[in-house]
């Protein structure tokens, strides 16, 4: 039977990915087939481009599971990320279309101009119109409801940064200039008693020139959103158990006692995932009144919203130094700056991704897939 399947595999590994006999890469190429069609939807049905001037070009494809990182908790959920990249070519311009595949989902997208200017589908007045237009076409294309979104930008001053919140929605306009370009950006949040879950977003130039996308409504499950724990109430149980956090300095001396600057604490909620789906947490920040050896100027605590039960502690330092922790609280979950999987200018705009951290080794874990294949020729 052995043989047989060797048999039966090795031919197709052979065509497909130059003689490896690793029978399991069939499957990769499976999931990148798929992830590429979705995108590819995803560009000719969402994106306002001119696609009749562009021609079309799959460039590379990756996968990132966090189920295979090493020392990953359950917080990662098993979270597996495609990432898709198409070039767009045409005489007047060429662009880069980067987009992220979560749970089925095009979760993510960003264009990058490499030369030229992006050939849009239609001039526009303004990044609202821009905002308008997309919103409209984006509902008819994932059929997912966007009618009180598009509701919410009647009547907005898009030259101010304003924030808008009408039921359990939060609008944010924000202006922005990243390399020299002026952005807009519109995000609706589903908020729940003060904690934000699942964003769309969109951004735009001035001149209605689509640049970034991102929607997580369809991609994250929202669980338990109670918040039993107050703010005054965390920041006490934070300061009442630090006194069993230290850290462990490289020639292994304990540090421990610390005495915090209390009129400077901070408490802000936050959602990270259990058991795939999104909870709410405290995110407590504790300046400290001198620097403590590693150049450690704060302490960390995040404590879950709903039961007041501390999650871990860790370190503030300068420089970004963060020594081995000691605490006797349990600290399975790790602190997380940012999605794992997002890239610079994704982390610009990132929002729902700011929970927990995972410490990625991507060389370890990647599976990555690069061609050249022209899936689409412009119109002569």
């Amino acid at each position: 039977m052995k043989k047989q399947l060797t048999k039966l595999c090795m031919p197709i590994v052979i065509v497909l990915f130059a003689a490896s006999s690793l029978c399991v890469l069939p499957t990769a190429y499976a999931d990148q087939t798929t992830a590429k069609d979705q995108v590819l939807a995803f560009i000719e049905n969402a994106l306002p481009l001119s696609l009749s001037k562009y021609d079309i070009t799959f460039v590379s494809y990756s996968i990132l599971d966090g189920s295979t990182v090493a020392g990953a908790t359950s917080l990662s959920n098993n979270r597996v990320v495609e990432t898709v990249k198409y070039t767009l070519s045409s005489d007047e311009s060429t662009v880069d279309v980067i987009c992220k595949v979560e749970n089925s989902v095009v979760k993510y997208c960003h264009i990058y101009a490499i030369n030229g200017s992006v050939i849009s589908d239609k001039p526009y007045t303004d990044p609202l119109d821009a905002a308008k237009s997309f919103l409209t076409n984006y509902q008819t294309y994932s059929k997912k409801d966007s009618t009180n979104l598009i509701a919410m930008l009647n009547n907005v001053d898009i030259t101010k940064n304003t924030t808008t919140t009408i039921d359990n929605i939060k609008l944010v306009i924000a202006n922005n200039n990243f390399s020299g370009e002026a952005l807009t950006r519109f995000e609706w949040t589903y908020t729940v008693n003060g904690a934000d879950y699942t964003t769309l977003q969109i951004g735009f130039q001035d001149n209605g020139i689509f640049d970034s996308f991102r929607d997580t409504r369809d991609v994250y499950t929202i669980g338990d959103t109670s918040v039993n724990i107050s703010k005054e109430q965390v920041i006490n149980i934070a300061l009442k158990n630090l006194s069993t956090y230290s850290y462990l300095m490289p020639d292994q001396s304990v540090v421990r006692d610390f005495n915090v600057t209390e009129d400077y604490i901070t408490a802000e909620l936050a959602t990270t995932f259990v058991d795939s789906e999104l909870r709410p947490y405290w995110d407590i920040r504790m300046p400290l009144n001198q620097t403590y050896p590693g150049s450690v100027h704060g302490i960390t605590a995040f404590v879950w919203a709903n039961t007041g039960e501390i999650i871990s502690y860790s370190n503030i330092a300068y420089g970004g130094i963060d020594y081995a922790d000691n605490s006797s609280i349990d600290a399975t979950p790790s602190p997380e700056a940012a999605d794992f999987t997002s890239s610079p200018a994704e982390l610009a705009s990132s929002t729902i991704d700011s929970g927990f951290a995972l410490i990625v080794v991507l060389a370890a874990i990647g599976v990555a897939i690069t061609s050249v294949v022209i899936i689409k020729k412009k119109k002569k």
